[in-house]
């Protein structure tokens, strides 16, 4: 038995060791694989890596010093001008930079630069633990060695191939140039906005200063600035130039290169303070051009790229109308429009309408340095169908004739909404509401719609994306607005059929090497071509008989809307403003204007006078743009209908609506009236009744008009009263009259006068009775002179008294009434 239990457990042992040689074998084989696996993953790494190199570009030191034009094409492919870095720069030698501008750019940029070998290995290990803890693209591993590299050599774009040739010829360039050297090409390479390339053009360009002119908080902003030149452009963006500023200089200080207290003290002065304003001759088109690199360096931040507009010899595929745009540019000059004074500023943005290529575009008088184009400010009423009519008859399918209490009404707050002119309406249809610019309705439609769905609507089509849509922005009132690009763009889509694109510059970017970049945006369907039919029609209405009748052009299908914002209340200037703004577009064209002041205060704002300039723009501009150019009207969809209703009650009008009350308003099929009104009645005949009085020579007429309604209402009616002589036409007598009684006198002997007398409504004269209709005859009595042979004279006078009574026996007839006139009356 022993023996057995031990030969069992000799077998047991024997199983486990044969198990354990299984799995240690199993795991030799694993790791050997995993092994030879990594090895074969670093061979082909290292063979790419290897190959990458060799086929980077030889270290020229032309390319490290010179910069390779890029070329600037208009909407046709005719080459417009040429940027280079090399046309507005100064080189400078590292001597000629103070040591505490060198500091600055070492701590923001690249702070171990004097000990690296042109990589920062610590560096990379720490862009690549960001990169996964918060995303592709948080931080950059880029030294100042591999920035002067990008910038002479490369297209930019964040590729792995790019990034291996950049890190050796990084290395390389650190092995055959000092890091003064380096320095200085890199602060004479880097781009600072405006045009300037390199410090001390920079420095030149934003102070007026030389280099070693520069104080502390100066150096500091330019050394943040290459980051986003046009970002942190002080002229531009202040608010984040000045943050981006004192980055550095906290940098500066926590490397040791400035005091605690010297840092503070910079940070204590104003960006905008030491800046001067350029006087030096633009480039032409210089404020088209600007928004050519703002899209450029937004579409370089979105997808990760840099591109060197000044020296990468890039061909730049813009949008821009030549001969438009110096029409535009023009009209920022007095002549053709007068503006009140210099400080007086202006925008106008051109887009093509089927596109949203922005054909046009100046963004500021008198060589100001501020964007207005791209500044956000309160739109005033041209928000109205963005905000309010768009969406109500996007989502609720209001038409143009739905009617809205034009009333007293308040904000949920309690504060009272006023209209411009302070006074009440009634009901009024849509059409009617914007096309006086009525602000009570407007609300009313923003809270039928509800703020989020309103919301909606208008960021769908380039409205800023605020948090929360108050009630106060359906009429303008917002707390960060539109620019106006974003308003041409909003107005576009109204234009071109419910599409909208973000209005763009640049079509394409085509580099040295033959690739392109296409920067077109795309084009989204953002509401339906029956809201944006509809909404044209009205803002049609709008520049023909409403408030937009200033920027009106003759014989152009032309839809447009004025706006404007309040001054404060206790300025009480209640005819000035702070912003006034036109917008409109036609099938071709679609343009937005804005004008104002960069600081409104009760001494300096737009006048009553000058809130008319921006309709003045427009005007000129769509006139200039249309001329000998064939321009179709907007197509009405399918399923819109044109239906003619009663204004007052918005039904289909009865045979008794006034044609005064009858309109012609659209309607999404399926929603419009089929109920008949029954407001209006046919006005009752009058009845009349008249004579000729022989006695008193004169025809005498009475009349009444007597109806069910009350008194009120009757004393509403008024009479026409017309007379035709012998069949003759009939002749007007009186006119809109309350009288109840007519009299003619010394009428014509025998002839036959005829009356026709109508009752009308006083208040809509084409809604008439039956006319009632009476003859008279005109028999004057014969009269016989006394005998003059007759001595007694008592035979002629019983003679004419005998003829008298005979006349008067064979005047009598069944007609004639007890003055022997004859009356005939005729009820038609």
């Amino acid at each position: 038995m022993t023996e057995r239990i031990d030969h069992k457990m000799s077998k047991n042992a024997q199983r486990k060791t044969r198990r354990a040689k299984q799995k240690k074998s199993l795991f030799k084989r694993i790791l050997l694989g995993s092994s030879l696996l990594g090895s074969a993953i670093f061979l082909i790494l290292t063979i790419i890596v290897i190959s990458y190199i060799l086929d980077a570009p030889s270290l020229e030191k032309e390319l490290l010093n010179d910069a390779q034009s890029s070329i600037i094409y208009d909407m046709n492919g005719q080459e417009v001008e040429a940027l280079s870095g090399v046309e507005n720069r100064k080189t400078v030698s590292i001597s000629d930079v103070p040591e505490l501008m060198q500091n600055a750019f070492i701590a923001v940029e690249d702070i171990r630069f004097k000990e690296h070998i042109g990589i920062d290995i610590k560096r990379i290990f720490g862009a690549v633990v960001a990169n996964v803890t918060r995303g592709i693209g948080s931080e950059g591993a880029s030294t100042i060695t591999q920035q002067v590299i990008k910038n002479s050599f490369f297209s930019h774009e964040k590729k792995f191939k790019r990034k291996i040739q950049e890190q050796y010829l990084a290395i390389l360039l650190e092995r055959n140039y000092s890091k003064d050297e380096i320095l200085a090409m890199y602060l004479n390479k880097i781009y600072f906005s405006e045009g300037a390339y390199g410090v001390a053009t920079a420095a030149k360009t934003y102070f007026g200063k030389e280099l070693n002119e520069l104080e502390l908080h100066e150096i500091a902003l330019l050394a943040g600035m290459p980051q986003r030149p046009n970002y942190y452009n002080p002229f531009i963006n202040p608010e984040e130039a000045e943050k981006r500023r004192n980055i550095v200089l906290s940098q500066m200080e926590k490397y040791g290169f400035i005091t605690a207290e010297e840092a503070n003290e910079a940070k204590e002065k104003s960006v905008t303070d030491s800046l001067i304003m350029e006087t030096e001759e633009k480039k032409q088109y210089h404020q088209f051009m600007r928004q050519v690199i703002n899209e450029i360096d937004a579409y370089a931040k979105k997808h990760q790229v840099a591109l060197n507009l000044y020296e990468g010899g890039l061909k730049i595929y813009t949008t821009i109308d030549i001969k438009a745009q110096q029409h535009v540019e023009s009209l920022m000059e007095n002549g053709t429009i007068t503006y009140p004074d210099e400080n007086f500023q202006a925008a106008v943005v051109l887009l093509d309408s089927k596109t949203g290529a922005i054909r046009a575009l100046t963004s500021g008088r008198n060589n100001t340095t501020i964007d207005f184009a791209n500044i956000q400010r309160q739109p005033g009423s041209t928000i109205k169908p963005i905000l309010d009519y768009g969406p109500a008859i996007e989502y609720l399918q209001w038409s143009t004739g739905t009617l809205i209490n034009d009333e007293e009404y308040f904000y949920s707050t309690g504060k009272k909404v006023n209209n411009w002119d302070k006074k009440y309406r009634g009901n009024v249809t849509v059409r009617e509401a914007l096309s006086l610019s009525l602000n009570v309705p407007a609300v009313k439609a923003f809270k039928e719609v509800g703020a989020e769905r309103a919301k909606t609507f208008a960021t769908s089509i380039g409205m800023p994306a605020n948090d929360k849509y108050l009630e106060s922005y359906a009429i303008g009132g917002f707390t960060v607005g539109p620019t106006p690009i974003d308003i041409a763009g909003a107005y576009r889509s109204f234009a071109d059929r419910g599409y909208y694109s973000s209005p763009y510059s640049v079509e394409k970017i085509e580099f040295p090497d033959g690739r392109v970049i296409n920067l077109k945006p795309e084009e989204k369907k953002v509401m339906s071509e029956a809201t944006a039919y509809m909404i044209t029609d009205m803002l049609k209405t709008v520049v023909k008989s409403g408030t937009g009748s200033r920027g009106n052009v003759q014989g152009l299908p032309l839809a447009g809307k004025t706006g404007t914002t309040n001054l404060p209340d206790e300025w009480n200037e209640p005819l000035g403003a702070r912003d006034s703004w036109f917008a409109g577009y036609t099938t071709n064209y679609t343009a937005a204007v804005w004008t104002g002041y960069n600081s409104t205060t009760k001494e300096q704002h737009i006048s009553n006078e000058g809130k008319r300039i921006a309709a003045y723009l427009f005007k000129a501009v769509m006139e200039n743009v249309h001329a000998d150019k064939e321009t179709a009207n907007f197509t009405k969809p399918a399923n819109v209908l044109e239906v003619y209703i009663e204004k007052s009650t918005g039904l289909l009008p009865s045979d008794y609506t006034p044609k005064e009350e009858i309109i012609s308003e659209l309607y999404i099929k399926g929603t419009e009236p089929r109920e008949i009104s029954k407001k209006y009645k046919q006005v009752e005949q009058p009845m009349m009744d008249g004579i000729y009085d022989k006695e008193n020579d004169k025809i005498i007429l009475n009349w009444n008009h007597e109806t069910n309604e009350t008194e009120e209402e009757t004393n509403e009616v008024v009479f026409d009263l017309h007379v035709s002589i012998d069949e003759g036409p009939y002749q007007l007598i009186l006119e809109n009259t309350t009288a109840l009684t007519y009299e003619l006198t010394e009428p014509i002997d025998g002839a036959i006068y005829r009356y026709r007398l109508i009752a009308k409504d006083r208040n809509y004269p084409s809604n008439v009775s039956i006319p009632f209709v009476i003859e008279i005859l005109v028999e004057k009595p014969l009269f016989q002179l006394p005998d003059p042979f007759d001595n007694n004279g008592n035979d002629g006078e019983e003679e004419g008294r005998q003829e008298d009574d005979e006349t008067t026996d064979d005047e009598t007839d069944e007609g004639s009434d007890e003055t022997g006139t004859s009356l005939l009356n005729i009820n038609l």
